[in-house]
């Protein structure tokens, strides 16, 4: 759990920023390549029947990290061929937002 909660604080400042314009995508893409074995893609079915497809951080083996715009509306879903029991949304994210306190669980 003590990984957990380091990974969140970690996630939440790495995510605050946006990317800089005078940096090439291709640095971007290069660099998250080195995570690859931790990212899935997870995929929510909301509750109005839309979809939504993200990309998650697995932080072990039943706990994964995205964003709380991704799942704040969800119904059911599934990260790495793992169906999704529940969702934690940081207490702060503001509804329909993108910018601070914007976590999952």
């Amino acid at each position: 759990m003590k990984r957990a909660i380091l990974a969140l604080i970690l996630l939440q400042h790495c995510l605050a920023g946006t990317t800089d314009d005078a940096i090439p995508d291709s640095r971007y893409v290069e660099y998250g390549e080195e995570f690859a074995q931790f990212t899935k893609r997870i995929t929510v079915l909301e509750s109005d029947g839309n979809v939504a497809v993200a990309s998650a951080v697995v932080i072990s083996p039943y706990y994964a990290l995205t964003a709380a715009h991704v799942v704040e509306n969800f119904d059911s879903g599934v990260v790495a061929g793992n169906q999704i029991k529940s969702v934690t949304i940081h207490e702060g994210f503001l509804e329909n937002t993108f910018g601070e306190n914007d976590l999952a669980v």
